[in-house]
């Protein structure tokens, strides 16, 4: 898997709608060439924008080269496919914040909220947890709208408090951990913890070992070589192709296509809206 990774990632973009790769996500998120469109984004339906962003990022994930992950995990500052990846996660989570802040005051507000936790239900049918991460993170973002959430039915805070619980960094992660145990392609993992287990794995392993010496006797003394022979670390190998293989799995089926329609009208709104979300700072 590890020399071999080229191949498995043209596999992957085999996958892509049009084939070979041709299909660019950033038509998807950013450079807007024009004005926003005029869509009211509350009126459509949550389940055809979750398929959306679903469609959108796992399209994106498939034109990332599994060799970029391992070399993240390194620690190279050249992955730049996967920096823009985590980037558009996180205008995600700002776009979120912004319009609910927009929102503030209105009596629009608290339906606001119910709708992104909609969205955010209808992400995770759909197994796409860097989404998710997103919207939750959006949610959270704006302190101002505490009385919304007080006001919240029972039923939906319930809701909002499990799609939370699942990125609860206790125990490294554990609630993720469990459920990315049983995830099924196609789906969008939360790549954050794919790459801190891989650096950890770079940071807590050598690439060789020594080979253990048998203590010397008078009969059979220590080798005078001064080079001492070393292996390979079979095990450290494993543990990054275990990761870099369920990465090729999420990538081994696409999503669902959308509608003509709601793919032009959606990849239009985004990619206009989220080049101008707000910073965190002005959000909070």
């Amino acid at each position: 898997l590890l020399l071999e990774g080229g191949s498995l990632c043209a596999h992957t973009r085999s996958l892509l709608p049009g084939g070979g790769g041709r299909y660019h996500p950033q038509r998807l998120y950013f450079f807007p060439t024009q004005k926003a469109p005029a869509l009211d984004i509350f009126a459509v339906p949550p389940k055809d924008v979750a398929l959306y962003l679903s469609y959108a990022q796992h399209t994106h994930l498939c034109t990332i080269p599994l060799e970029s992950f391992e070399a993240k995990g390194k620690g190279s500052k050249d992955a730049l496919d996967i920096v823009h990846f985590a980037e558009e996660t996180s205008v995600l989570s700002r776009w979120v914040g912004q319009e609910l802040l927009a929102k503030v005051g209105t009596k629009h507000m608290g339906s606001s909220v119910k709708y992104y936790i909609a969205l955010g239900k209808e992400l995770l049918a759909l197994s796409n947890y860097n989404s998710l991460l997103a919207i939750v993170t959006g949610l959270k973002m704006s302190q101002c709208a505490k009385e919304v959430w007080k006001g919240l039915p029972k039923k939906i805070a319930t809701v909002f408090q499990t799609l939370n619980s699942l990125f609860d960094a206790s125990g490294n992660f554990s609630a993720y951990r469990r459920r990315r145990q049983d995830l099924r392609p196609p789906c969008v993992p939360y790549i954050g913890i794919e790459l801190q287990d891989l650096t950890f794995i770079e940071d807590g392993n050598e690439d060789w070992m020594a080979v253990p010496q048998r203590p010397a006797t008078a009969s059979d003394p220590l080798p005078t070589s001064p080079s001492t022979p070393q292996l390979a670390n079979v095990q450290k190998f494993m543990l990054i192709g275990r990761i870099l293989l369920f990465l090729e799995d999420c990538m081994s089926r696409t999503y669902p296509r959308p509608s003509e329609g709601d793919l032009l009208s959606l990849e239009q709104y985004f990619r206009c809206t989220l080049r101008t979300a707000m910073s965190e700072r002005d959000i909070r």
